[in-house]
């Protein structure tokens, strides 16, 4: 949670991660921060990742995606 209230003060836009817990999502969707979700395949770089993004081929999360931590 500390990471995303500390993009949310940065102008931040849009976020990609592997998953958003529901701290984050809160937070993210607070600020008006879009949040996209990264394939799960660990064989794709930061750089390709964002090709994925500028292409289009990115889930938008629309909710939390794991319980969070305890």
């Amino acid at each position: 949670m500390q990471a995303a209230q500390f993009i949310a003060t940065k102008g931040t836009q849009v976020a990609i991660s592997g998953a958003f817990g529901p701290n984050a999502y809160d937070t993210l969707s607070a600020a008006n921060i879009q949040m996209y979700l990264a394939p799960s395949r660990r064989e794709h770089t930061a750089a390709e990742i964002l090709v994925l993004f500028k292409a289009g081929k990115l889930s938008k999360a629309e909710a939390a995606t794991h319980e969070g931590h305890h």
